[in-house]
């Protein structure tokens, strides 16, 4: 029985969510990122506001994803083309575009428009994303990968004629949360503003919602993250007593468990690893409690 919880449910040695990150296939729908972020070639319009309570600092992020772009580890969209309005929704990004990230969110009502409007403009490219619903949520599927995102960014243009609160609350993989608001009642161009999370150390971010008090919903603009890679756990059963948990040799760290998720508390492991091939693995017995296992960073 514990084995099976713990095979189905300890998809990566820090975090539970992950990320999907596929090969670029010529029938998938993605949308290419770039290496820039709040780009003045073809928009001279810029972000004016950083929302309180962003864990980001803007101008440091800006510097933090060209060199992401450039390592193939995160990118920017600058949301000119929309296709599935309710998600997925997949990103190409790195220099290569050969890696996808892959972002949901069944409850979201997209559509594309130019931002050059009286009533809002973009902060790069020619067009903006427009949720037609008060909230819109990105959520990072339960999915085994080698990399997460740890951090993102995402400008809210002002919008003409409808001051709004806008709050962005940020959930990570332990289960901890952070949140950044602002009221946006400036004229078009005028109040731009970013909302920027960085994960916890060794964590991801699972998910981000934004809502607002006003209809008809909002804008958006550069969808901005950075990844980080991650170790993988790997479990598997020894006999009807026992399981061995695994990860590789070239990640450092010490394996943890808990009995609850999130946890209140991490124990150590005390049983010492054995190198098997190219993973470090500790067997254990199996017992009647669930547990959860993590790999923590020295």
């Amino acid at each position: 029985m514990l084995k099976t919880l713990l095979s189905r449910q300890l998809t990566t040695a820090q975090f539970i969510v992950a990320l999907v990150l596929l090969a670029v296939t010529a029938s998938a729908q993605v949308f290419p990122t770039v290496g820039v972020y709040d780009e003045s070639t073809d928009q001279t319009n810029a972000v004016d506001f950083v929302a309180e309570g962003s864990t980001l600092n803007f101008d440091q992020f800006k510097k933090d994803i060209a060199t992401a772009f450039s390592n193939d580890m995160g990118g920017v969209y600058q949301c000119d083309e929309v296709g599935q309005d309710s998600g997925p929704y997949t990103f190409s990004y790195g220099v290569s575009q050969m890696k996808l990230l892959t972002v949901t969110g069944s409850d979201n009502s997209i559509g594309v428009t130019w931002g050059g409007s009286d009533w809002d403009r973009s902060i790069s490219g020619l067009g903006l994303w427009v949720s037609i619903k008060p909230k819109m949520t990105f959520n990072f599927p339960s999915k085994a990968s080698g990399e997460a995102v740890v951090k993102f960014g995402l400008t809210i243009p002002s919008f003409s004629y409808y001051p709004r609160n806008v709050i962005a609350t940020a959930t990570f993989s332990d289960g901890s949360k952070a949140t950044a608001k602002r009221f946006i009642s400036e004229a078009v161009a005028l109040g731009d503003t970013f909302f920027g999370f960085a994960a916890p150390d060794g964590q991801t971010i699972a998910s981000i919602t934004f809502t607002n008090d006003a209809q008809p919903g909002m804008s958006f603009d550069d969808i901005g993250f950075i990844t980080a890679k991650f170790p993988s756990l790997t479990i598997a059963g020894l006999g009807t007593s026992q399981f061995r948990v695994s990860w590789p040799t070239n990640a450092m760290g010490f394996l943890e468990c808990a009995t609850n998720f999130p946890a209140t508390g991490w124990t150590p492991v005390t049983n010492s690893p054995v190198i098997m091939g190219d993973k470090f693995t500790v067997t254990l017995d199996t017992d009647s409690q669930r547990t959860f296992f993590r790999l923590r960073g020295p």
